[in-house]
């Protein structure tokens, strides 16, 4: 949730927003509205560009290995150049704020069903990288419409950081920004968040019941007694909650999904992914989920990855394969999710 919490390493941080894009006065325009659109531009010309500047990070060989073999040249470029598919930057309003993102369209024909995507990193750092780009592009390849925020106060977008507050309005109102899309069958929404983004799809599922399926990757639920909680005192927390100084306790545990998990949508299936070996947020999270969950009879799957990191970029390939068959199942061919029931024991031998 720190600079060291985002996707690949710090060094590897690229704003796909790119610089500010003009927008018309704010005072006279509704909510839910996209005001300016225009075409996104992989930051990089080439991929071997994007390659070198990963690998070229300390520690960024093993990364840029990864990457190579997960985003082959075909991939990369078909998306990049929008054969495919067509990403464009986007300006819509929230809360009365210009808000930045990013939406990804197939180009074949009809309404497709939609993806909300949360990104990681909180405040300054908060923003979507070159990886998180292609992620959205395969799916939106595989005839998703994906849409995604830089929450408010962060990346370019209006008004001050609000973690678990604001944010989760903000990625909301994209399923409203979607209903005014030609390309969009908003009755099929699902959501994909990553660590920050994670907590915030909780959130989302405690707003809404809009949400079909969600997958959260490395996602934290319990604020209060996170193992990095004195380092997020000092550098985070004060900058994107608000009056956080005047009830830290009592404003992280009511932030925390952790302690209101009946409040998520009863009949969303939710998807918790998370790596054993995570550093950075405690597998005990995700754990502690899924047996609330179990608890009250929801519909999830957990699936934790021996010795997998926080950004389970190791474990890639068989995230992306949970990730589309949940999709696939509960969003796009509209499923009903099946209920996690106790299994009565019979007495006796």
């Amino acid at each position: 949730m720190l600079k060291m919490v985002t996707r690949g390493l710090a060094i590897m941080l690229v704003a796909v927003a790119g610089p500010a894009i003009a927008a018309p006065s704010p005072s006279t325009i509704a909510d839910e509205t996209i005001v300016s659109r225009e075409a996104w531009r992989a930051p990089f010309a080439t991929r071997a560009e994007w390659l070198a500047f990963v690998g070229a990070a300390p520690g960024g060989a093993e990364a840029a290995r990864r990457y190579d073999a997960l985003y082959p040249q075909d991939d990369y470029y078909r998306w990049t150049q929008g054969r495919t598919i067509g990403i464009s930057r986007i300006v819509y309003r929230s809360g009365g704020l210009a808000i930045r993102g990013l939406l990804l369209e197939p180009r074949t024909p009809g309404r497709h069903p939609v993806l909300i995507y949360n990104h990681g990193g909180v405040g300054e750092w908060g923003r979507i990288i070159v990886p998180d780009v292609l992620a959205m592009s395969r799916l939106a390849e595989r005839g998703y419409v994906v849409l995604a925020s830089t929450f408010r106060g962060e990346g370019g977008s209006e008004g001050k950081p609000d973690m678990g507050g604001g944010d989760i309005d903000d990625t909301l109102t994209l399923i409203d920004v979607a209903t005014t899309l030609p390309t969009a069958d908003t009755a099929r929404v699902g959501m994909w968040g990553f660590s920050r983004g994670g907590y915030t799809t909780y959130g989302a599922l405690a707003k809404s019941r809009r949400i079909a399926a969600a997958v959260i990757e490395g996602g934290p639920t319990d604020l209060v007694h996170a193992a990095r909680r004195a380092e997020f005192d000092r550098h985070v927390y004060p900058d994107v909650i608000p009056g956080y100084a005047n009830d830290k306790d009592g404003i992280l545990a009511r932030r925390s999904p952790i302690t209101w998990p009946e409040q998520l949508a009863p009949d969303a299936a939710i998807l918790i992914l998370h790596g054993g070996g995570d550093p950075r947020v405690e597998p005990t999270d995700a754990l502690r989920m899924a047996t609330a969950l179990q608890r009250l009879k929801r519909s999830y799957r957990l699936k934790i990855y021996e010795g997998g990191g926080h950004d389970l970029i190791a474990d890639m390939v068989d995230v992306r394969a949970e990730m589309e068959r949940w999709f696939d199942r509960y969003v796009r061919d509209r499923v009903t999710p099946p209920k996690n029931e106790a299994v009565p024991v019979a007495d006796g031998p």
